[in-house]
């Protein structure tokens, strides 16, 4: 695999494959930052998770929405920050967030 290539399968949410690669894909992205950016300023997962389903952050799963359990693995992705893992190997992605949130 080459640098930035995307290796297929479905994209993190924020993200979409073009063009064989990785891109921003900007409605997800702000969405992400929404949940950064409340959690950063203390806002809880539950309340983070009630807000996004209320304001119609569209989950993948527009059926059952955003969870708790969803924003937790979210928030703990080094894919968000610009790194992925790939059969133990880090990679680069395009980051959607900074490293300092």
């Amino acid at each position: 695999m080459k640098r930035g290539e995307f290796e297929g399968g479905v994209p993190p949410y924020g993200c979409k494959a073009q063009d064989g690669r990785l891109v921003i894909g900007e409605e997800g992205a702000e969405v992400m930052r929404r949940i950064f950016e409340g959690y950063t300023d203390s806002v809880g997962v539950r309340e983070i998770t009630r807000r996004l389903n209320l304001d119609g952050g569209a989950a993948r799963n527009a059926k059952s929405g955003w969870s708790v359990s969803r924003i937790y693995k979210r928030l703990h992705s080094r894919c968000y920050c610009g790194e992925r893992t790939l059969d133990g190997l880090v990679v680069e992605c395009p980051a959607i967030i900074d490293e300092e949130t």
